[in-house]
């Protein structure tokens, strides 16, 4: 054992395929040094999979599926069961109540969920509906819906033969927020790809003289 121990002391490390028993989609490839011990293994793949150290067990297999070993001594280091790369450890869970047990982990379907009608929903008052609904009877205005990103080219759309006099008022008389932001007229008509008429500038004049000095 002396010269066997002394051989793991010139090599460095080995690549191993892990599998697990209880969860069957589980794969990692895993670097391990050789001078580890089976305990030290076990507490780095106890933070990949979740079973613990105490109720793990270690089988290692070769590259053909043929068992090698049990991994029964955890003072000794792995090195001494001379894997190579691409061999396999695989981790036995001996554990009823673990994590890892019952399959949920992969199954989200065994669960049990909790699960609550609309009815009685409706009548809890600890409810994230319940709070939305208390903060929009505080400020209604911060519920209220918001301006499209194209809300102008919808408008423009739906222009028809109108006047661009009656086009900008129905502009400002349906959105108070435009109206606000004195929505920049020479924008308005790129929108709507029309030249004004003399009769235009003047009912601008009149109506929009802020607006229609943009467009100037």
């Amino acid at each position: 054992m002396a010269s066997r121990l002394q051989q793991i002391e010139k090599d460095e490390s080995v690549l191993l395929r892990v599998t697990h028993a209880n969860l069957k989609s589980f794969t990692s490839d895993v670097r391990f040094s050789l001078q580890m011990s089976v305990e030290s293994v076990k507490e780095k793949l106890w933070r990949k999979c979740g079973t613990s150290v105490n109720s793990m067990c270690l089988e290692l297999y070769d590259d053909s599926g043929s068992k090698i070993s049990d991994l029964t001594d955890n003072s000794i280091p792995l090195g001494f069961y001379s894997p190579l790369d691409g061999y396999r450890l695989h981790i036995i869970d001996l554990d009823p109540s673990s994590v890892t047990s019952g399959g949920w982990l992969e199954d989200t379907s065994l669960v049990e969920k909790f699960q609550i009608s609309e009815e009685a929903y409706d009548k809890r008052d600890d409810t994230f509906r319940k709070f939305k609904e208390k903060l929009a009877s505080q400020n209604p205005s911060a519920f209220e819906s918001k301006i499209s990103d194209n809300y102008m080219e919808e408008l423009c759309a739906n222009i028809k033969e109108e006047s661009i006099t009656n086009a900008l008022l129905q502009l400002l008389t349906q959105n108070n927020d435009v109206a606000k932001n004195e929505f920049p007229v020479k924008h308005f008509l790129h929108l709507i790809d029309v030249v004004p008429t003399d009769q235009d500038l003047w009912d601008w004049e009149v109506k929009f003289p802020l607006k229609h000095s943009e467009s100037t």
